[in-house]
């Protein structure tokens, strides 16, 4: 089926959000290369400033710009490994897994120690290059530490039972102060050139303005070429505002049009230099920086990132779930899709990328856009990703991206993500002050109590302690969510459905679907009958519901699977 044919096919649907390609649908292959291409170039800016934060922290000194290198081939492999994991086998949505900010805060922290400072003498330094080695593994043994962590909540089932508590007043504020929290971010890179504000003008016109409009393009049709009329506007207006304002800087800096020091340039010394040194081909391979070690501070710093990036993420699920028109994620997607997050911390740990995986909230908001939520497109682009990971020279060449443009990019993929957010609470009955209420002060507490613990730290006299508390205090989202989890679980005057949560209560089919007997949480028919043969399954809490009796089986106890359409 062509992309014309389908999305015409969708459009004729009313009544609910019209969506070109759920979870399960598959789009012609060079359509969907397309748009893993687009989820990449969305996400390009998180995948490469970790490693440039890192490679200045670790004090390399004159191995700076190699290890940079290495350091942005190692996270594009294993973001592409992790992203590929994620759609394969974790909660089977349409989800892009990426270096998390979320461990930044504890990673900053642990640089700034008197010890491990660039001017400070490590004892067991001998060497400059064992002075940044000894850092990169510290770092990579607590973060081996603390992904077990992840690990255990995504086995043992517990966030999957707290999901079942997670109703919109808990989502709505954590994901609105997600995108409040990036807001100094955003700025920083859009105050650097005016050409970020025609990056998001043009992403605003192709996804809003120009959203119903449609291209005659010449496409090949029952063996003919013929003019078809395609909505690329719809489809791609990341790839087109992104490649015109990248060739527009492009064109700047080879007619000079702009200062030498403009952020504006393709050609800034520091990303000429990563292209220049950076080799064609390099395959990272775990334990690359030597044997791992351990520090207490930065294993429990790592430990509340990781938690802070749970939540995230299982607010991340939801609102996928909401811009994809699949009903909300079951527990059983919430234990897989945590537990899955914790292996790829693993990896990162193995490989040492330096911090750890989560899900990227900007690629929801490419969803909401272009109404693509096909998982094959994120597993195209994880096996880009792997193939840049491995030719480096072609990842180096990400880097080129001037930096405005990466605050053009995130400010409206992350206003997107608020919007998403905000529309969850329409399941609520807002008549109701309690939910007003409990709505106003998750926001206000989110707000206020990360800004006062930033002017003003939690100082207990246990160092520690401190760095773990200060790091969970100050951010935004988590203690929105937290809060607004809180209220809505403790403040009676409210039954389940005026909370919004009677969608969220039930297994059974959403009620998008347009009947048809499948669930895009659930793994292929072939992978159920395999897993509906090994002994005590039923006792996973990260497997899928059982619906359907297998074949020669009898009694309401035996094991049963589910029917489902979905594809690896």
């Amino acid at each position: 089926m062509t992309v014309d044919t389908h999305v015409a096919k969708v459009a004729q649907k009313g009544g609910r959000v019209k969506i070109y390609f759920k979870a399960d649908d598959v789009p012609p292959i060079s359509v969907a290369i397309l748009f893993g291409v687009q989820q990449l170039m969305v996400c390009v800016s998180g995948l490469v400033v970790i490693p440039y934060i890192l490679s200045e922290k670790i004090c390399a000194g004159s191995h700076k710009a190699s290890i940079r290198v290495q350091l942005i081939s190692t996270t594009l492999l294993v973001s592409g490994i992790s992203t590929l994991l994620q759609n394969t086998f974790g909660v089977r949505l349409a989800l892009l897994q990426g270096p998390s900010f979320a461990f930044l805060p504890p990673l900053l922290a642990f640089t700034s120690l008197p010890e491990f400072q660039c001017h400070s003498d490590i004892s067991e330094m001998t060497s400059e290059e064992d002075g940044y080695l000894i850092r990169l593994r510290k770092i990579q043994g607590g973060l081996l530490a603390a992904s077990a962590v992840q690990i255990v909540i995504g086995f043992t089932g517990l966030i999957g039972i707290i999901t079942k508590f997670i109703g919109p007043l808990t989502i709505a504020p954590l994901m609105l102060l997600l995108a409040l929290s990036a807001v100094p971010v955003c700025l920083k890179h859009v105050a650097t050139h005016w050409v970020s504000l025609l990056l998001a003008a043009a992403l605003v016109a192709c996804a809003i303005y120009l959203a119903k409009v449609k291209v005659p393009l010449p496409l090949l049709r029952n063996g003919r070429l013929r003019l078809t009329r395609v909505p690329i506007f719809t489809l791609f207006p990341y790839l087109i505002a992104i490649g015109s304002c990248w060739l527009f800087c492009l064109i700047l800096t080879l007619t000079n049009t702009v200062p030498p020091d403009s952020a504006a340039r393709t050609d800034k010394n520091e990303t000429m230099l990563v292209l220049r040194d950076a080799p064609w081909l390099r395959l990272p391979y775990p334990g690359q920086w030597g044997p791992l070690d351990f520090h207490t501070g930065i294993f429990l710093g790592f430990v509340a990132a990781t938690l802070s990036s749970v939540i995230e993420s299982v607010g991340d699920y939801h609102a996928c779930a909401r811009v994809s028109d699949e009903r909300v994620p079951p527990p059983h997607a919430v234990n897989r899709g945590i537990l899955i997050e914790g292996i790829c911390c693993l990896i990162a740990a193995l490989f040492g990328s330096g911090v750890g995986v989560t899900t990227y909230s900007e690629n929801i908001g490419v969803i909401g856009i272009t109404k693509v939520a096909s998982r094959v497109t994120l597993q195209i682009c994880g096996i880009i990703l792997v193939g840049l990971g491995v030719f480096t020279k072609f990842g180096a060449i990400l880097a080129t991206i001037p930096e405005p443009l990466v605050g053009g990019i995130l400010s409206v993929s992350l206003a997107m993500v608020g919007g998403v957010g905000l529309s969850s609470v329409q399941f609520v009955n807002l008549n109701l002050s309690r939910n007003v209420a409990i709505l106003g002060l998750a926001i206000m507490s989110g707000m206020a109590v990360p800004l006062y613990f930033e002017q003003y730290p939690l100082n207990t006299g246990m160092a520690e302690l401190d760095q773990v508390l200060n790091i969970l205090l100050t951010i935004r989202m988590f203690v929105g969510g937290f809060v607004g989890f809180l209220l809505d679980n403790t403040v009676p005057g409210a039954s389940r459905e005026q909370r919004g949560l009677q969608p969220h209560n039930t297994n059974e089919k959403s009620r998008f679907d347009d009947g048809a007997d499948h669930d895009c949480y659930s793994f292929p028919p072939l992978v159920n009958r395999i897993l509906a043969r090994i002994p005590l399954v039923r006792l996973l809490l990260f497997l899928p519901e059982l619906k359907k009796k297998v074949a020669g089986t009898t009694g309401p106890h035996k094991l049963i699977i589910p029917i489902d359409t979905a594809n690896l």
